[in-house]
Parts: C-alpha cells; sequence; structure tokens
C-alpha cells in the first residue's frame, strides 16, 4: 500500500526474515486450500469484521464473502488500507471494536 509507514514496512519485513521460508509456505499453502466457509456459518455470536480495502494479502472479496455468510455480523471496510489496519489506521480500527464493545 503506497502510504503505509516506513516503520510498518519494517516491522513486516523484520517478521517476515524471522519466519523461515519453509513455514511461510507450509502456512500458505494450507490456508490456499482450505474451504473454511462451514465453519463461517456455524458462527452463532455477534461477529466484527475488519479489512483493509488495499489488502494484498487477504483480497477484499473474501471479506465480504464472509459477511455474506455469518449470520449476526458487522464488517467495517478500511480505506485506503492494508492487511494491517490495527497498525495502519489505529484511530479507525479503536472506532471500530467500539461497535461490539461500547
Amino acid at each position: 500500500v503506497p502510504d503505509t509507514s516506513g516503520k510498518m514496512q519494517e516491522w513486516a519485513r523484520s517478521m517476515m526474515l524471522r519466519t523461515s521460508m519453509k513455514a511461510v509456505v507450509e502456512c500458505n499453502r494450507s490456508m490456499m486450500s482450505t474451504d473454511f466457509r462451514g465453519e463461517l456459518a456455524s458462527i452463532r455470536l455477534p461477529t466484527l469484521l475488519i479489512h483493509g480495502e488495499e489488502d494484498r494479502t487477504v483480497p477484499v472479496e473474501q471479506a465480504t464473502l464472509a459477511r455474506d455468510i455469518i449470520p449476526n455480523n458487522d464488517l467495517a471496510l478500511f480505506k485506503k488500507c492494508g492487511h494491517y489496519p490495527m497498525y495502519e489506521k489505529p484511530n479507525q480500527y479503536l472506532k471500530a471494536l467500539g461497535l461490539i464493545f461500547p
């Protein structure tokens, strides 16, 4: 995301450098080959979905799919935000949390 801060970029880079390539590949393989739609439909508690519209790791379509499957949910989509809304948009993130923790 073009406006991601240098600090955020450095944090992500350092996290990736501490992780083995095998672990990254296996984790991604597992996530890409698992269909969670059945589990999503079974969620019965109020659910808050928070997603960055410019997330390059998990496409926004996945968030809207989850929204359409999970009953009793709210989807907070953050503009100009990537994969880490809690770091990229902390004030907006905390405001969204106020939807379920007033």
